[in-house]
């Protein structure tokens, strides 16, 4: 693997939080794969950024192989854990599983290299079903046919007899349906089912707001009748923009105006009226009666007299 493909973003986080939050609560197996995906996110996104390695290293959990020779009470206890697993457990499951994990573990590996090429996320439905298809069809072959039984025992004395060539294809035919089922085991194991599939999935387009129960700007002669409308001239698309974008501008606040001046009428000169002159109504200041006898200079003294008084 190379080093451009070990950093490469395979949904590390998304797969550690699936895992914790569907974890088994009987063992340390899918914290421990947890942890693994969330120290690889981690490193990810250091290499991205271009950061420096942390000086913080989180706690590690052990595989459980160690974790059960921990266990033991004792030294002598834990060394006899280790020879249990060295002279029984794992010879055993080299001969009766282990093709069948190695078949699991390549196929995975392959599968999550190219991962990234195909885009999908894993699953592990299509291997388990594939796993159980080649099982019963193995089956009903073997059955259909007649095939001798691969192996066989004596009663006296009690040996294991085992037939060479039913045998070999036992074993070819067990493995590789226990490889199939393994590698849906492994997919789970490691967290795919908490990735959605957005694969050939395009992102929504965007949608205009709709004018649905709004009043649209209408075009000059909308509300003739249908006559008229169709003998109208047809309005070219600038047109419209140009009234789309007239309606769409905030209109103007208008200034008060003033009332325009009115004209002045033209003045007539009054003309008098010709007619008798009416007769004054005050009578004049000074009450004096004219004699036709001339007045004498003592008549006039005493009358200038009684107007200065």
């Amino acid at each position: 693997m190379s080093k451009k493909e070990a950093f490469v973003d395979r949904h590390e986080l998304i797969r550690a939080n699936w895992i914790l939050a569907n974890e088994a609560s009987w063992h340390l197996s899918d914290r421990r794969r947890a942890a693994q995906l969330r120290r690889r996110a981690n490193e990810i996104d250091r290499q991205k950024a271009g950061a420096a390695q942390s000086s913080h290293h989180e706690g590690k959990i052990d595989p459980i192989a160690k974790r059960w020779i921990d266990a033991g009470d004792s030294a002598k206890e834990k060394l006899a854990r280790v020879a249990l697993i060295l002279l029984v457990i794992a010879p055993v499951l080299l001969i009766t599983a282990g093709p069948a994990m190695a078949l699991a573990a390549g196929l995975y590996y392959w599968l999550w290299l190219r991962q990234p090429q195909n885009g999908a996320p894993l699953r592990g439905k299509p291997w388990l079903l594939a796993g159980g298809l080649v099982g019963v069809l193995g089956a009903t072959i073997w059955a259909l046919t007649g095939a001798p039984v691969p192996f066989g025992a004596s009663p006296w004395p009690p040996t294991l007899i085992v037939y060479t060539m039913p045998f070999a294809w036992f074993v070819l035919w067990s493995q590789l349906t226990l490889g199939l089922l393994l590698t849906g085991v492994r997919i789970r194991q490691f967290g795919w089912p908490g990735v959605k599939d957005t694969a050939g999935k395009s992102a929504p387009k965007p949608t205009l707001p709709s004018t649905q129960g709004k009043k649209l700007p209408t075009l000059p002669g909308g509300n003739r009748p249908a006559a008229d409308r169709q003998t109208a001239p047809a309005v070219t698309v600038a047109a419209q923009g140009n009234q789309a974008e007239a309606s769409a501008a905030p209109a103007k606040r208008k200034l008060p105006t003033l009332p325009k001046p009115r004209a002045a009428a033209p003045v007539t000169p009054a003309v008098p009226e010709v007619g008798t002159e009416e007769p004054l109504d005050y009578e004049p200041w000074m009450d004096v009666q004219f004699e036709d006898a001339p007045l004498l200079d003592e008549e006039i003294d005493d009358i200038n007299n009684s107007k200065e008084n």
